[in-house]
């Protein structure tokens, strides 16, 4: 495998793990942080 095959795959095995953790957040973590009841409980959670 050449480099430049070598950099492509690494580069979309990024982009696969940066979508999938925007996506965690956006969906999971995000709406269970708002659930807390303080806002300072809020911010250390988050």
């Amino acid at each position: 495998m050449d480099d430049y095959a070598l950099a492509r795959v690494v580069h979309v095995i990024a982009v696969v793990l940066r979508i999938g953790g925007v996506a965690m957040v956006t969906t999971v973590i995000i709406p269970a942080v708002k659930n807390l009841k303080s806002k300072d409980e809020q911010i250390k959670t988050f």
